[in-house]
């Protein structure tokens, strides 16, 4: 059976919704979009624009009215493992800019006037000089890159069993 689907955006302030349908579905009207709450217009997950620093989307959840405790508890994982993720990549992504500033401020002490060209313009590191810098921010932050790892697969690995009872919460609450 082959079913054509569409995908339609609708966008509220900072969130973009995109939601991907069957035909046989009703469309939101577009008029729906003006709306300032998100949650207001719709019955989905709303996914917002990436953080400035962490680079993560901000995801803002449907709460049913009837949300039973099983698919609330699943809902507040996901909540809570955004969070987890957005923290983590906020803090390295701002230890990674501080640290690159520095190694750049500190090539051009060490090469003062090399780095300014005959005309004024001033010199950019090439990727080979900044291959230096990537490889031992890699190498300092090692541990913690396997600490965050080993803390997302635990996270997400639990997700699993509470996402599984919510799905077939929802599948025999429809029957």
């Amino acid at each position: 059976m082959n079913v054509s689907r569409t995908i339609k955006c609708i966008s509220a302030r900072h969130f973009v919704f995109v939601r991907c349908f069957c035909s046989s579905q009703k469309v939101l009207n577009t008029n729906q979009s003006q709306q300032n709450d998100p949650s207001a217009a719709s019955k989905r997950n709303w996914i917002g624009p990436p953080d400035k620093l962490s680079n993560i989307r901000q995801v803002k959840y449907y709460i049913p009215d009837n949300e039973s405790e099983v698919e609330r508890t699943y809902r507040l994982m996901q909540e809570d493992n955004d969070r987890f993720n957005h923290e983590f990549w906020a803090k390295h992504n701002a230890s990674f800019i501080k640290a690159k500033e520095e190694f750049i401020e500190k090539k051009e002490q060490t090469q003062g006037s090399l780095l300014i060209h005959g005309d004024g313009t001033k010199h950019v590191l090439t990727a080979e000089e900044m291959s230096e810098f990537y490889r031992k921010f890699v190498n300092d932050n090692q541990i913690k890159l396997k600490e965050y790892n080993k803390e997302w697969y635990r996270r997400n690995i639990g997700t699993l069993w509470p996402a599984f009872k919510a799905n077939m919460y929802k599948v025999f609450k429809r029957r």
